[in-house]
């Protein structure tokens, strides 16, 4: 199981990404997220997830979370998340707000 904190900072540090223009292709996230999403993302944007506290030792962590919760990103499920082609880092925070229960 995820710690909670880790993954509020990434998402956070991510929301930002997104809020000061950055866009990612959705294939990027399907290309990566086997390999490893939240390191691949933290590679590209270092010192932006920096500013957030994101560190490289819990990226692991992060990227386990991602690998579990993932469910045929690119395979015609790009509907069911409501993203575009350049919406790879929407789909990032789309994962996580599917799979929260209440």
């Amino acid at each position: 199981m995820i710690t909670t904190p880790y993954l509020q900072l990434f998402l956070w540090a991510t929301l930002r990404l997104i809020a000061d223009g950055n866009k990612e292709e959705y294939t990027f996230v399907e290309d990566n997220i086997s390999k490893g999403i939240a390191t691949a993302l933290f590679n590209k944007y270092e010192k932006e997830y920096s500013k957030f506290g994101v560190q490289r030792d819990f990226l692991y962590e992060i990227d386990s979370f991602y690998k579990e919760i993932y469910a045929g990103v690119g395979d015609g499920n790009e509907g069911k998340y409501k993203c575009e082609e350049d919406d790879g880092l929407l789909l990032i925070i789309a994962l996580i707000l599917n799979n929260i229960t209440i």
